[in-house]
């Protein structure tokens, strides 16, 4: 069909107000109806892989198409595996309702005549591969940090100064080695058993914390015992010329473990055996300290699932569910992402699936009125889950016999697979409140928790129980008022009345209702879908924690289209060659990490020191975050800035930018640019960002089309909520960084964070590398195996997986010829097949398939419960954990159930004590910011890493701040005025976006732009911050680039044809020269102007108990400037 230029037109006005923008956008349309071109074609018939995409976190799997060009090799296109998961096979008869992969064993002969979908994000990664702006060569700083100036260096020196240290010599500067920080190595260099000192001394320093917490010892023995441990070990060590300062960083205070602690390994984006592999490389050094960067990712929905559900990724199953509520959740965004997310939309489309959108933003489609927006305000999640568990309480939507089991076995003897604790009775006055009534306590001689059945009984002697009870009981310590789990729940939904609740979230009393009847007709197959916009908010575990209790409530959990949590994943890690992150005879460690995720303030010593010496033990310095499941950018820097609880030496970050990706992460430029806070940075990246302008080496990185990030990985939840799902990452072409060197046993070496780390850790000899590192398990027990390069690594992971996989029945005992052939002809990895001899056909049947994975249909008994075995026992509408937990600063408790709490500070202003802070709102009343700034989730771009998606920047050149238009009418704003957005920390000008998919109140900023460091330098111009030492940074960023052309730019090896096919509105200075192109840095990101928490030194803002970046709380007010800009066609059709 051919489509004219008026019937073009028509259809921009059918879709809206799109017809407003289109005048002077002639000659655009003309060219897209009309487009003119010019067929170039391959040089031969190219390669095909299956493999993994990384456009986002997503993992969806990909077909990559490889052609010979100009004499290379280059990606010609990206399209969905057909075998995977997500990406759902299409054919020419198949074109709707896709919710199915190609069987797995399909033939790839056969497999390769179908097709998956993919969304736009995966199809560009190719621009990801040729980005002129990549770091193909080792770099070293060449002048003061922050400057932008960097010069080349040979990977040996690389390696040689970051072991014993170097000079930047352009200011003099002395960087220290890891040497001086590798403990086990100063103990072998010495001539020590240093696993055996290391052994012995973490059993003393046990021994000292066994002291610290008897009630019974004093601050004086307290201080002795330290003082006979310092005694004890400077002799040991002496006799061979050592002190005990040589190996812990604090003799005084032995709990915090040896030097090594003082190196942090941070990465932004993980991967499967990215992640396994240096957090394996951290432990060989003997460092706690292996960090992620989930703080600013979805670490208030991980820490909320994991207190209520002991795991801490749970989603609802998309394919089986009749009913979604969707709360938080970006369309487009949220694990499986836009190509998932796609059966999503189609079922709903088709009638099949109905869907609540519970957003400040609105979804991209209503899919024949099954995608329902319910806008509701920011942090108020909560507010809406009480008001809803009250109708459903007040209409006994709940499955009470389900509720009712007070133990697993007789939960499972029912045919159910877990037990929820509702029945369990909790202590609700005094000091022991919050903690659960146990058997001891009134007699029963157990431990076990406390039910009533007629009488007062431990929960593992009768089957079922009263859920709802208030009542008294006699205890040891006298008459105690006891309350059943779900009645304090109850009790706190009926606090408000639903008209209360709707008036705090703002969502409609009608809809509240009408939610409440769709899950009456669909329970148990429904749920709820939950994330970042849930989630990441001071009050952010809260608010999971009680939109889950809608699950538990309706007995939906490990079911189909209830909640699950990840599929399983074969034995990668050590089926025949034992690759796994510890236990490999790594240093033993111990200490807290510098984050204080998933330690208690109360274990330290620093806490019984204090109680002993009758001093009031808080508030701590830093908070410290026992229930966090993962770990913080934010308590890592505010950790370094205040050397607390320790001074840190050296930072390894990779595949990072929390300078820009975390909120006011401009704050952490104050540490970086400090050396003596920070005295060694070591960035391990593509291209130099925001936070690794500031690094001392530069290590140039691979991407996930050549070696990065290649392994084996799970799938987030659901998984596809198949039983067995991961996908195996290859490389589609052989890295375009430096070639540094050949291994011992011949395979190539080139620059990349794997060969980094391994080249690091043979010349400080650490545990694990090297000569027969690898150890045989299983068929291959006693044997041992090398382990010199990438490839050995990963070759060893991949046999495991296969061989398991067959194992399981899942490969063939026999794979045939043609599929062995088709990997060899076509994938770089074949020529490593030497490795892995005997597994390699079995590896090759994986490889060809991209992965691991079963089918939908096989995933269900015959009662719809999942067969993937429960991952946990019992599911919790109280947490015991959580209520005896305190606030690090006030020592409060915090509160062990589901509640609505206001955003809030993590301590009180004030002199009030209690274990949340000061509402947010109090602090910066609607009087004077009457706005909310939102940073929503695209289904364009990744974060801020997204830049280099050529294609897609000219889809949205830039982004926008969409405002309702009740709230435009009132300021006289109108699309294409520039405004000015003040908060608290500063001010933005961003162009405005008038439009009713917001919700009043609040401001919608597009998240993946406002860029200003990639290599090169553009100095933003676009915000103003309030801090003067951090604006004072901001204003000494360098403008332009100083950097060899030598050591950028892959881009340049390539043909003219390809380069020009690839940027094909830029001017060759960009793709030639470093020059810079005004896309590459276009639009804002509200992160710059983002909330502090003012009770903690105007550090980013956190959730309280996970300690999660705060991004969807942004106060602030809009100024009109007087200025328009046009917008860009690509604009409109966004």
């Amino acid at each position: 069909m051919q489509l004219s230029r008026r019937d073009f037109i028509k259809g921009l006005v059918a879709v809206g107000s799109a017809s407003v923008f289109l005048a002077g956008y002639s000659e655009t349309v003309d060219r897209l109806v009309k487009p003119r071109y010019t067929e170039v074609k391959p040089d031969s018939v190219g390669r095909i892989v299956h493999s993994a995409c990384l456009g986002c976190n997503v993992r969806c799997g990909i077909r990559v198409n490889v052609v010979q060009r100009g004499g290379m090799e280059v990606v010609e296109r990206i399209s969905g595996n057909p075998y995977h998961v997500y990406n759902r096979y299409v054919s020419k008869e198949k074109q709707s309702r896709r919710y199915e992969p190609l069987p797995y064993n399909t033939p790839i002969t056969e497999g390769l005549k179908y097709s998956g979908t993919l969304c736009a994000r995966g199809e560009d990664g190719i621009h990801y591969l040729y980005d002129p702006y990549r770091i193909i060569v080792p770099l070293k700083r060449a002048g003061p940090r922050g400057s932008g100036k960097f010069k080349p260096i040979t990977w040996e020196q690389l390696i040689n100064e970051v072991v014993n240290g170097g000079v930047i010599e352009e200011t003099g500067e002395r960087l220290p080695g890891l040497k001086e920080l590798f403990a086990y190595g100063i103990l072998s260099e010495a001539g020590f058993d240093a696993n055996a000192v290391l052994s012995e001394m973490k059993k003393d320093v046990d021994a000292i914390m066994e002291i610290a917490k008897d009630d019974t010892k004093s601050y004086g023995e307290l201080t002795e015992a330290i003082n006979n441990f310092k005694a004890k070990w400077s002799a040991k060590l002496g006799e061979k010329g050592l002190k005990l300062e040589d190996i812990l960083i604090d003799p005084d205070r032995p709990d915090l473990g040896t030097k090594a602690n003082q190196l942090v390994y941070m990465r932004g984006r993980g991967q499967g055996h990215a992640d396994y592999f240096y957090q394996r490389w951290t432990y060989a050094f003997g460092s706690v300290n292996w960090l992620r960067h989930t703080s600013s990712c979805q670490l208030g929905y991980y820490a909320g699932n994991k207190i209520w559900s002991g795991y801490h990724d749970v989603q609802a199953d998309p394919i089986g569910a009749k009913l979604l509520l969707m709360v938080g959740a970006q369309m487009g965004r949220l694990h499986p992402g836009a190509t998932g997310q796609g059966l999503i939309v189609e079922r709903a489309a088709e009638g099949e699936l109905k869907v609540y959108y519970v957003n400040p933003t609105a979804p991209r489609t209503t899919a024949n009125g099954n995608i329902v927006w319910v806008p509701i305000r920011p942090g108020t999640d909560a507010a809406f889950a009480m008001a809803l568990l009250r109708v459903m309480f007040e209409r006994g939507y709940y499955d009470a016999e389900f509720l009712s089991y007070a133990n697993t076995d007789a939960a499972r003897k029912a045919g159910y697979p877990l037990n929820t604790n509702a029945s369990w009775l909790v202590i609700w006055e005094g000091d022991r409140k919050g903690e659960f009534l146990k058997g001891e306590d009134i007699g029963l001689g157990s431990d076990n928790p406390v039910v009533y059945a007629g009488s007062f009984v431990t929960n593992d002697s009768v089957e079922k129980a009263e859920i709802f009870f208030d009542g008294y009981v006699e205890t040891k310590e006298g008459k105690r008022r006891v309350k059943s789990a779900l009645q304090i729940l109850k009790e706190e939904c009926f606090s408000r009345s639903v008209e209360e609740w709707c008036e705090i979230c703002g969502v409609d009393v009608a809809v509240i209702y009408e939610i409440a009847e769709e899950i009456r007709k669909a329970m148990p197959n429904c749920g709820t879908i939950v994330h970042r916009g849930a989630g990441m908010h001071t009050n952010g575990e809260y608010n999971v924690w009680a939109l889950r209790c809608i699950d538990m409530l309706i007995g939906n959990i490990h079911r189909k289209g209830g909640l699950m949590t990840r599929a399983s994943h074969t034995n990668y890690n050590k089926e025949l060659y034992y690759v796994d992150k510890s236990k490999f005879g790594e240093p033993v460690r111990w200490g807290p990490p510098i984050d204080r995720h998933k330690v208690a303030y109360e274990d330290s010593l620093e806490y019984w020191m204090k109680k002993k010496r009758g001093e009031n033990p808080y508030p701590a310095k830093r908070p410290w975050y026992p229930l966090t499941p993962e770990e913080s950018y934010t308590e890592m820097f505010a950790g370094i800035a205040e050397e607390y609880p320790y001074p840190i030496k050296a930072l390894i970050m990779y595949y990072a930018n929390p300078v820009l990706s975390a909120n006011f992460g401009v704050k952490f430029i104050e540490v970086l640019k400090d050396t003596s806070k920070l005295p060694l940075f070591i960035a391990i990246t593509t291209s130099i960002n925001e936070t690794f302008l500031y690094a001392d080496y530069i290590v140039p990185d691979t991407m996930y089309l050549e070696t990065g990030t290649m392994g084996i990985n799970y799938l987030y939840a659901t998984s596809a909520s198949v039983t067995l799902a991961e996908y195996w990452r290859s490389p589609a072409v052989m890295p375009m960084t430096q070639l540094v060197g050949t291994c011992p046993n011949g395979h190539p070496k080139y620059a990349s964070m794997w060969e980094f780390l391994i080249d690091i850790a043979l010349k400080l000899k650490m545990p694990g590398y090297g000569k027969g590192a690898v150890k045989g398990v299983g068929a291959y027990d006693g044997q041992k195996f090398d382990l010199y390069c990438a490839w050995e690594y990963i070759m060893y992971v991949f046999a495991n997986a296969a061989m398991d996989a067959k194992k399981r029945g899942l490969i063939p005992e026999t794979v045939s010829d043609e599929e062995v052939d088709f990997v060899e002809k076509n994938y770089p990895i074949a020529r490593f097949k030497d490795i892995v001899p005997n597994e390699w056909r079995y590896v090759a049947y994986g490889l060809a398939r991209g992965g691991v994975f079963t089918r939908y249909e096989d995933s269900f008994d015959e009662r719809g419960y999942s067969k993937r075995k429960p991952w946990t026992d019992t599911v919790y509408f109280w947490s015991e954990k959580l209520a005896k937990a305190r606030n690090s600063v006030t020592g409060e408790k915090f509160y062990g159930g589901p509640k609505y709490l206001p955003p809030a500070t993590y301590a009180p202003l004030g002199t009030e004590r209690r274990f949340y802070g000061t509402p947010l709102r109090e602090i910066y009343p609607e009087s004077q910011y009457p706005f909310l700034v939102v940073p929503p989730g695209s289904p364009l771009f990744t974060k801020h890493r997204s830049m280099f998606y050529y294609w897609l920047k000219q889809v949205m050149p830039e982004n926008f701040a969409v405002i309702n238009p009740e709230d435009a009418e009132k300021l006289g704003i109108e699309s294409g005025d520039v405004i000015k957005i003040v908060t608290p920390t500063g001010e933005l000008e961003v162009v405005a976006a008038v439009e009713p998919t917001v919700v009043k109140g609040t401001i919608a900023i597009p998240v993946g732009m406002g860029r200003w460091a990639d290599s090169a330098v553009k100095k933003p111009a676009y915000f103003r911050l309030n801090d003067g030492s951090v604006a004072a940074l901001v204003s000494e960023l360098p403008d332009g680039a100083s950097l060899p052309s030598d050591a950028v730019n892959p881009v340049k090896q390539l043909d003219e044809t390809k380069k020009r096919i690839l940027f094909t509105k830029s001017d060759r200075r960009y793709y030639d020269d470093l020059g810079i192109d005004s896309w590459r840095f276009s639009g804002v990101t509200p992160n710059v102007v983002a909330c502090v928490d003012t009770s903690l030194d105007n550090w980013p803002l956190l959730s309280w108990i996970g300690a999660a970046q705060v991004y969807f709380f942004i106060p602030a007010k809009v100024e009109k400037t007087g200025k328009r800009k046009k917008f860009e066609m690509p604009n409109v059709w966004w």
